[in-house]
């Protein structure tokens, strides 16, 4: 029984229903008035679900000769031999960081421009946040936390979400975050780069420049990390596959990009392809 229950939570329709409750409880109950994250009657219920469907391949290996619960992270319990308690690291360390991510993304663009705080962003009566690294540090193997995250982040492109100026601010601390809590690997993140990649082409013809280039930096960024994989092993990952898949849907529709930026996205994949030849 756990392991079908844990099958149909690893449904991607319930995965979405379960982030998107997850950012509208930050967004509407813990930002508004000021609590901590972990003290919410509903959110650790709900982390609690997400590492349930993480595991759903594991449980399943076992074939139900062993039940296995993963903790809601209200304490920090070790078991197994386990150095520490990912679910307590997410729930009590972490998702205050999320909290201020998520913050600190709304003060950009309220202090970009058309936003009501940008006069006083103008005159220094405000700071800009600091863009968070180092507070990431060590978040490698917290996995329910970087499907928010990437959650977020796709909810944050997706049109009328944000603007071209506050994104410039806003799309780095996403980047920084996904770097830490990804360990640098990208490749894999298939359901991520796929959902990013089709909010993108939702704009059509009216995709900002800027936000073209941001995104498509980024990716670039990670297929060209030659420490975390070789060219071969990036040229055959889903993020080449839906780098890809952009290019194609940009060729279908030139209005999209200019072709001047057609051809300089050729140019880096190209380079990728030579890299596989030479490493053949």
């Amino acid at each position: 029984m756990q392991c079908l229950a844990a099958m149909l939570l690893a449904d991607p329709f319930v995965v979405r229903v379960l982030m998107d409750r997850i950012q509208k409880i930050l967004k509407v109950d813990v930002l508004k008035t000021k609590s901590v994250p972990a003290g919410h009657h509903a959110l650790p219920s709900i982390f609690q679900l997400l590492n349930i469907a993480r595991i759903s391949t594991q449980l399943c290996a076992l074939k139900g000769k062993r039940c296995y619960i993963p903790d809601a992270g209200l304490r920090n319990v070790l078991t197994d031999g386990e150095e520490f308690n990912p679910s307590y690291e997410s729930t009590r360390n972490c998702l205050p960081l999320l909290s201020k991510l998520l913050l600190d993304a709304e003060l950009d663009r309220r202090m970009a421009i058309g936003g009501d705080l940008h006069e006083a962003a103008l005159q220094d009566i405000l700071t800009k946040p600091e863009l968070q690294i180092k507070e990431w540090d060590g978040t490698s193997t917290l996995y329910d936390l970087r499907a928010v995250v990437e959650g977020a982040l796709v909810y944050l492109l997706q049109p009328g979400n944000t603007n071209e100026a506050a994104l410039q601010a806003q799309f780095p601390r996403f980047e920084a975050a996904l770097d830490e809590l990804s360990g640098g690997n990208m490749l894999n993140e298939r359901p991520f780069l796929i959902s990013m990649t089709y909010a993108l082409l939702r704009f059509k013809s009216k995709l900002p420049h800027s936000t073209r280039d941001l995104v498509t930096g980024c990716m670039i960024k990670w297929l060209k990390k030659e420490e975390i994989a070789t060219p071969k092993t990036a040229i055959c990952s889903p993020l080449h596959e839906c780098f890809m898949h952009l290019l194609n849907e940009v060729k279908i529709s030139c209005s999209i990009f200019s072709f001047r930026y057609i051809t300089s996205l050729t140019y880096y994949s190209c380079d990728i392809l030579c890299d596989v030849f030479l490493f053949i």
